[in-house]
């Protein structure tokens, strides 16, 4: 088994050592599924009483992340592990079908406030969209921005209503 470096901090509240220790094991078991994971970002917060388990893991030619909220920081944990374990057996079964696979449809969410509360950066990488379709359906979001193999422009994959994609391109 391949030892993963876990790096376990928290957002405006302590981490125990029992937490990361809790988180470690957790996640170390991940390695079981999937050769390449080599390391694991955790983020531990609380909100409104809600325990929130934030975690990405980077992969040969993929990014994993999930997001738990329980009432306990322990069951956030648990719950976020199984999401990955979950992801990495999507992610397995699309590179064995060569990128191809079954579409998951997804909740719509609607905003209720229109303030940015979160500004993130993020690494664009080389991809054709159909790649980029598969990375949006790993990290579970509805939009998937990523640099264009073909044009060389950033590109924005997303989800649409009707469960198919869209590729929004610029025109300058």
């Amino acid at each position: 088994m391949t030892l993963m470096e876990c790096t376990v901090h928290g957002r405006d509240i302590a981490v125990t050592d029992a937490l990361r220790d809790h988180a470690e094991k957790k996640l170390q078991r991940l390695t079981r599924f999937v050769r390449g994971i080599v390391a694991a970002d955790v983020v531990l917060s609380v909100q409104r009483g809600e325990h929130i388990c934030e975690v990405t893991v980077p992969l040969p030619g993929a990014i994993l992340r999930a997001e738990a909220r329980t009432r306990d920081m322990y069951g956030s944990i648990d719950e976020v592990a199984e999401r990955l374990r979950r992801q990495i057996q999507h992610y397995r079964k699309r590179f064995a079908k060569g990128g191809k696979g079954v579409v998951e449809e997804r909740e719509n969410r609607e905003s209720g406030s229109e303030e940015i509360v979160r500004q993130k950066r993020i690494p664009l990488k080389p991809m054709l969209p159909d790649e980029a379709v598969m990375q949006l359906n790993l990290v579970g979001h509805d939009f998937f921005v990523f640099l264009n193999g073909e044009t060389s422009q950033v590109n924005v994959i997303y989800r649409r209503l009707d469960g198919k994609y869209g590729l929004l391109e610029p025109d300058v």
